[in-house]
């Protein structure tokens, strides 16, 4: 025990005589430890972790690269998913979806609403269960006369209609198109 406690004054008298020297250690260590700890948090979150779905493990993103205008990877566009969909010998099942800006002109104020359109089967490949209602069914994404239906994220859901169950089954509007509340999801999806 006696080495250990020769060290550690040692040290301290060290310290004391060169606080510069210190000061800029410690500094570098706390930015060596920082730095290490922000890129192990994103690796973990973005490699290591597994995705939030039921057998992450097998599925898979495909995206379309067009030379031609230096993107490398796009989103498909419908027709070009529908072929692929329509010749896929690979995959048990293929679902598309693509980011949205809407614009809520149901509720109160009008809102800027990011959103997803995605093919009915999306959620079904997923194995999600919704909070409340059902997902879509078998051609509900297809354009139809009968109308269009919507599923809320629950923070939406809670955000711009304070939960209320009434809301199924019930239309809002979205960029001037009524569409009907069929389901919300956990916040988990």
């Amino acid at each position: 025990m006696e080495p250990i406690l020769q060290d550690i004054r040692y040290g301290i008298r060290t310290l004391l005589k060169s606080p510069t020297v210190s000061i800029l250690a410690t500094i570098a260590l706390a930015l060596g430890i920082g730095a290490n700890t922000a890129i192990f948090s994103v690796v973990n979150a973005v490699l290591l972790r597994p995705l939030p779905f039921a057998e992450s493990e097998s599925l898979m993103s495909i995206f379309e690269s067009d030379s031609t205008r230096g993107q490398l990877r796009g989103s498909y566009s419908y027709p070009n998913y529908f072929d692929l969909r329509d010749q896929n010998q690979s995959f048990e099942q293929l679902a598309s979806y693509h980011g949205v800006d809407f614009v809520l002109t149901s509720s109160n104020e009008p809102a800027r609403v990011q959103g997803q359109v995605v093919t009915a089967n999306l959620f079904t490949l997923l194995r999600a269960t919704p909070l409340l209602g059902r997902t879509f069914v078998a051609d509900e994404d297809k354009p139809s006369e009968s109308g269009h239906v919507v599923v809320l994220s629950q923070d939406f859901f809670q955000k711009q209609f304070n939960s209320d169950p009434n809301l199924l089954n019930q239309a809002i509007t979205l960029d001037s198109t009524k569409y009907t509340v069929v389901g919300v999801m956990p916040r988990s999806f």
